[in-house]
């Protein structure tokens, strides 16, 4: 079971529609996926018409389910476990310490039946964030061709960093750039800047061409595959996906 952790510091920079794309894309491969939601702004709850009448994360990370009782299977094929609002004050909530860090880990040990995970964590370095880090086999990094999201990858790569003292085999798996113009001559500077940051961490670097479908999806509650599979940005897409169903 491979376990994806989809992070950036930065808010605004499609994490939460990359995620949800990976896990709907992974699922029509065939593969059994299981996304998690982290984030308190439930976004990848809502696009997955998720309710969490199972329960959500919150509870599993509090020790009231497991994560095989918080999933709930989703419309495109793909499970997920629900965020809560109540998320918000996870760093007053989950900084204990060693156990702190590790609680998602844990949650994570004795779950079967699923090929990949997708965690999508908030757009922050809190204690979420690092919880999905530790507990994932490897991070992807979304960003856009922007000064402030390009710097974010720096700070994000540092958190990663911390996070290999409590999980050494951390590895990146991709930094994926979206809202990506290549006929801007900034957006391909930028992108340039941020292959560069990819490349220093071994890893490779990916775009998301811009697009109105990816705005629109997301309000429709529907994953790009299905809102429009025909669109030039599926392609886009499935590179993403090939780097992660290795």
């Amino acid at each position: 079971m491979k376990k994806y952790a989809f992070v950036n510091q930065k808010g605004g920079v499609g994490k939460t529609t990359l995620a949800h794309n990976s896990a709907a894309g992974l699922a029509l491969r065939g593969r059994k996926v299981l996304a998690i939601d982290l984030d308190a702004q439930m976004n990848l709850t809502t696009a997955s018409r998720a309710t969490g009448e199972n329960g959500t994360i919150r509870d599993v990370l509090n020790g009231e389910l497991s994560i095989a009782e918080a999933a709930e299977h989703t419309p495109e094929g793909y499970d997920v476990v629900a965020a809560s609002a109540g998320l918000v004050t996870a760093d007053r909530d989950y900084f204990q310490g060693m156990k702190g860090f590790l609680l998602l880990a844990h949650s994570l040990e004795n779950l079967t039946g699923y090929d990949v995970v997708v965690m999508d964590a908030p757009p922050n370095l809190g204690i979420l964030t690092l919880q999905a880090l530790i507990a994932a086999d490897a991070a992807v990094i979304a960003t856009t061709p922007e000064p402030k999201a390009v710097e974010a990858i720096n700070r994000t790569a540092e958190t990663i960093v911390e996070a290999r003292e409590l999980n050494p085999s951390l590895c990146v798996a991709a930094v994926v750039c979206t809202s990506y113009d290549r006929r801007a001559a900034l957006y391909r500077q930028l992108a340039g800047e941020a292959e560069e940051i990819a490349a220093a961490m071994g890893a490779p670097f990916l775009t998301l061409r811009r697009t109105v479908l990816a705005s629109e999806a997301m309000t429709a509650r529907e994953s790009l595959f299905k809102y429009a599979p025909r669109a030039a940005i599926i392609d886009d897409l499935n590179a993403v996906i090939d780097t992660l169903d290795k």
